[in-house]
């Protein structure tokens, strides 16, 4: 894995510690010095990885998170205003089909606060991309996560869905899917928001929606 340096444009290498854990998401650390990155990745085994270096690449600490008989992959990470660190990903179970929004924090020093597992009964959920809305020191923040959904055992129509969070605890806030398209595949491929009153603040959920018949793909936008 490869930075470019701001101080001279080359790019430096960033030693990711184990064999085989595959990078999805590098963060540069605000909170926890201001000398750092977190990297959320993949290992080996099917779990979700979590590394932070210092700028050099040199690693500080590395966390992987996992269970039996699943299969695990982080997809973001990123830091709050607390100076905590939130890792997103998804489990997999191939004995039911069934996938699940996995969500963990943990502080500066790799220290886990909470873990939480979102299901959503009898449906696949797949998260595909997160951003949080900060919030003063000590306040509450919120996670917003968008990805795709269906219902096992159905046609298999994707539907773009947004999980809410609490990322003082993790608790659920809400989790609403969205047929953009009838008679389409959608998913919501990246999110991103404003936290201010109506009509300036909202959250944008940029995607794709490909027609069933494999045939031409179109962008999707949705404002909320």
């Amino acid at each position: 894995l490869y930075r470019m340096a701001e101080e001279d444009l080359q790019p430096k290498l960033l030693s990711i510690p184990g064999p085989g854990i595959l990078p999805s998401w590098i963060e540069k650390d605000v909170f926890c010095g201001g000398n750092s990155y977190v990297i959320a990745g993949r290992g080996p085994n099917g779990t979700m990885t979590l590394t932070r270096t210092d700028l050099s690449g040199t690693p500080i600490w590395s966390r992987s998170m996992g269970s039996p008989n699943l299969i695990y992959e982080s997809i973001w990470s990123e830091m709050d205003a607390n100076g905590l660190i939130l890792i997103v990903g998804n489990e997999y179970d191939n004995s039911t089909g069934q996938a699940a929004v996995v969500v963990a924090q943990v502080d500066c020093n790799g220290n886990n606060i909470w873990r939480q597992t979102y299901f959503w009964g009898g449906h696949y959920l797949r998260a595909l991309s997160a951003t949080t809305f900060s919030t003063i020191p000590g306040g509450t923040g919120e996670c917003y996560i968008t990805g795709k959904t269906f219902l096992l055992g159905s046609n298999l129509v994707e539907d773009a869905f947004i999980l809410k969070i609490n990322t003082a605890t993790g608790g659920l806030i809400f989790l609403r899917s969205y047929d953009i398209t009838p008679n389409a595949h959608d998913a919501g491929a990246c999110i991103q928001g404003i936290a201010a009153p109506a009509p300036n603040g909202g959250v944008w959920v940029s995607g794709y929606s490909s027609d069933l018949n494999n045939g031409p793909s179109n962008v999707m936008l949705m404002k909320t």
